[in-house]
């Protein structure tokens, strides 16, 4: 009797995707998508840390910090500064700029290469910094197995010295304690958000502020986030909100361009367009003083669904959104 003949089994190869491809800004596309928390427990889970997002494109000084989160296992401030391509001189700057102004705990820079001379600027760092202050190099791939889905893949280049050591000793020490800031921080965004809801138009969808500094209002239909809003507390001691787009969506921004005196009439305020392609309002204000807050939080709910009703309305009447 012949022997059986054995199947080979069919296995698939990784293949690397330019990440340009897959997200051509690097701002707009990479720095919105690694913000969402589901995609930050992606990179939190290389490095040994769970983080919440806080806040994106952050001022310091003259430069913008891309993202701001917050490390749940022991409250610390976590920045992330993201580059494609090679790792430069210029991003490194602007890295120990951003750690010291804004008295961040660990730093992650994830460029598609780290150049050698970076990865041992880095490693000098971890070995010569304060006790507490680390940073991370992380090599960011796409990867695609035939005709799946791009996928990214973190690599960790440089660490700190003992990190799983450090990371060990805080879980035994438990997670930070909920702060009396974080309280604060709460209860003002559930008043934003509660007072917003019920002019929100119903196809959009709200994120929950729980903890941090910000939260967005998007179509959940967009599953490429074309557009959004983003409502936030400014570190210069404003408040607001802002539209963004992509690069790929310019035509969803130039047809509320072209509507701008209808949607300032429809919120009742002064509409500026936002650095990076979109339209933005914002008052002064300081978060800190609670006898303020009703005030802020009524500028927030007569001005903000309005806004967005009007921004709908328009991209469904030029044929921009589906109905």
């Amino acid at each position: 009797m012949p022997d059986k003949v054995k199947k080979t089994p069919a296995i698939g190869r990784l293949v690397p995707v330019p990440v340009r491809e897959v997200m051509p800004h690097e701002a707009y596309d990479f720095t919105s998508w690694l913000a969402q928390p589901e995609n930050l427990d992606l990179l939190g889970e290389v490095i040994g840390l769970k983080l919440e997002p806080e806040a994106t494109e952050v001022a310091v000084e003259e430069f913008s910090a891309d993202l701001v989160c917050k490390a749940l296992d022991n409250g610390s401030t976590v920045l992330i500064e993201n580059q494609y391509g090679r790792t430069d001189h210029d991003h490194l700057g602007k890295i120990l700029t951003y750690t010291g102004g804004l008295k961040a705990s660990t730093m992650v820079w994830i460029a598609e290469s780290i150049r050698p001379a970076h990865r041992a600027a880095l490693d000098w760092l971890n070995e010569s910094t304060l006790e507490g202050v680390n940073f991370f190099g992380i090599e960011l791939e796409i990867l695609k197995i035939g005709a799946s889905l791009p996928a990214p893949r973190f690599n960790v280049v440089s660490k700190p010295n003992d990190w799983a050591k450090q990371i060990r000793a805080a879980a035994k020490g438990g997670a930070k304690v909920w702060t009396e800031a974080d309280d604060q921080r709460f209860r003002y965004w559930k008043l934003v958000r509660e007072a917003i809801l019920p002019g929100v138009p119903k196809r959009l969808n709200v994120g929950n502020p729980k903890t941090a500094a910000n939260f967005w209002v998007h179509d959940p239909q967009d599953k490429e986030w074309s557009w959004w809003f983003t409502i936030y507390v400014s570190k210069k001691g404003n408040v607001g909100w802002f539209l963004r787009t992509k690069d790929t969506a310019s035509d969803i921004l130039s047809a509320l361009e072209s509507r701008k005196p209808e949607l300032e009439a429809a919120c009742g305020c002064e509409v500026l367009p936002d650095a990076a392609s979109g339209l933005a309002a914002s008052i002064k204000a300081n978060c800190d003083d609670e006898d303020a807050w009703l005030e802020q939080v009524a500028w927030f709910r007569d001005t903000f669904p309005p806004f967005a009703s009007k921004v709908v309305e328009v991209l469904e009447a030029e044929g921009l959104i589906a109905v």
